[in-house]
């Protein structure tokens, strides 16, 4: 079954659902007049959804197009999305372990920035800017790795509202870092292991050279590229980025994944 979700980061929804309809109709072999008498509207219709007009015809039969297709429609809200997120605790404990350690680096920081106006809105989960040395850094945080073509579209699209973000702080940076931080998990091992030629091409910088971009900003003339490091928000240990096992970590993850992690906060907290 094809999935579409009815709000994507460029607000181009008619051209979403002009692309699903027209490669699905030709994939399945149907004419124009043969979906049109599927979804029960007439083939003018199809046409203007076909040709990106889509705002233009009536939400119904739009619908009904979509449906006749295959397709699952779906409405997402990217607000509702990343309020979900913000109240995920694993997810704002290991923005805070961040945060202290970057602020400890004297960097200024600033957590779930919010980027975007309308439908195309979403939030940094961290920026963090040196003031000394002008570079801004963006850290992304994820508990749960699962699609790494989302996520490097994500970051993408961040990357690039980042700088204005920073200027509404005051802050006048001349280049930008990104980070990828990912729950210390064997969960998230796995997703890199299974992905490791696309994450190398896309994070080629790992834990140790992310550690020496932080500590000494002042020496980067260009923008660094992208890293990735895992970290362990429950530990205390100055080293606080970490190898993932395929960049050669002998030791094991500290947590399976997600649940293993809560389990062993709350046991934590209630000590």
């Amino acid at each position: 079954m094809v999935s579409i979700a009815a709000m994507d980061r460029d607000g181009d929804l008619s051209g979403a659902i002009a692309s699903l309809v027209r490669v699905t109709r030709n994939e399945i072999g149907w004419s124009q007049d043969q979906l049109a008498a599927r979804a029960r509207v007439s083939q003018s219709r199809v046409s203007r959804i076909e040709r990106g007009l889509a705002d233009d015809v009536a939400f119904g039969a739009v619908r009904s197009v979509v449906t006749a297709c295959g397709a699952r429609w779906s409405i997402v809200s990217p607000r509702t999305e990343s309020r979900v997120r913000q109240r995920d605790p694993a997810h704002g404990r290991c923005s805070a372990h961040i945060r202290l350690h970057l602020e400890a680096l004297g960097y200024v920081c600033e957590q779930e920035v919010e980027i975007g106006d309308g439908p195309s809105r979403g939030w940094i989960d961290l920026l963090a800017y040196q003031p000394a040395s002008r570079v801004l850094h963006l850290g992304e945080v994820k508990t749960e790795a699962r699609d790494v073509g989302a996520i490097q579209r994500q970051i993408r699209w961040y990357e690039r509202l980042a700088w204005s973000a920073a200027r509404g702080f005051g802050w006048r940076p001349r280049l930008i870092g990104v980070g990828l931080y990912l729950l210390a998990t064997v969960a998230n091992d796995d997703l890199v292991g299974l992905n490791r030629e696309l994450l190398a091409q896309v994070f080629p910088l790992r834990s140790r050279e992310l550690a020496v971009a932080l500590a000494d900003p002042d020496s980067l003339d260009r923008p660094p590229a992208w890293a990735l490091a895992m970290i362990d928000p429950l530990s205390r240990r100055s080293v606080w980025l970490r190898a993932t096992r395929s960049d050669g970590r002998r030791t094991p993850a500290p947590y399976r994944d997600y649940a293993d992690f809560m389990k062993r906060w709350r046991s934590s907290r209630r000590r």
